[in-house]
């Protein structure tokens, strides 16, 4: 019996076993003609063999060779070798992958999985989840090898994305002359004041610059004159 182990690094090993038979018989000295015991009859037995382990890889057949072999005067002349041939396949894995927001806590945005089998070089496709909102951390491998033990889990980091944006404050004077004949004369001017801050995209919040000031001034107006009288 010949079993060939076709390992996982692409070599084979080959163990080899046999059982031997003896049948008895008479021979003719004169003729030289050799009797063989018709009724003869003899059974044994290849014990089961456990298979080479390899982390990651599983035999064809966890066992093998186990087999009854009975030779009698019938099939001595038939091949009674056995071959088995025993091959190893690579174990399927599968891994997480997880795309958590820094700016939250580490809060997951968005699961997945990568699969593959052991050996296997799997790419890790990342896409960013929502563009409008988060930018991807560099760092996060374009692909991952696949080990007797799987990989463990892939985790990509995104931020949020952020914009300049800015807000005004009127500031209105109003200057009312009460003029001599009664009516009244309206005059209105304005300062303008613009501050800036950053709106994070991903939760639509505005921080505003906390240290801004800004300074402006109206300039004075000189009265209207009316002859004889004294604003």
């Amino acid at each position: 019996q010949t079993i060939t182990y076709h390992l996982p690094d692409g070599t084979t090993k080959v163990v080899p076993r046999t059982l031997t038979f003896t049948q008895g018989g008479t021979t003719d000295l004169v003729t030289g003609t050799t009797t063989w015991d018709a009724n003869w009859t003899q059974t044994d037995h290849f014990t089961g063999l456990i298979s080479p382990s390899y982390r990651g890889y599983t035999p064809s057949q966890a066992e093998a060779g186990a087999s009854t072999v009975t030779v009698n005067d019938a099939n001595w002349a038939t091949d009674l070798d056995q071959t088995l041939d025993i091959t190893y396949t690579a174990n399927a894995h599968t891994t997480p992958i997880e795309y958590v927001d820094d700016d939250n806590g580490g809060a997951v945005v968005k699961t997945g999985e990568l699969t593959g089998r052991t050996g296997d070089t799997v790419a890790t496709n990342v896409t960013n989840p929502d563009p409008n909102k988060y930018e991807v951390v560099p760092g996060t491998p374009e692909e991952i090898i696949f080990g007797p033990d799987g990989h463990a889990k892939v985790t990509v980091h995104l931020k949020h994305k952020t914009q300049a944006t800015s807000r005004t404050k009127t500031v209105t004077q109003t200057i009312t002359y009460h003029l001599p004949d009664g009516t009244t004369k309206v005059t209105t001017r304005t300062l303008t004041f613009t501050q800036g801050g950053t709106t994070d995209l991903a939760t639509g919040e505005t921080t505003w610059d906390a240290n801004w000031t800004q300074t402006d001034h109206f300039t004075g107006l000189i009265s209207p004159s009316y002859r004889g009288y004294t604003p």
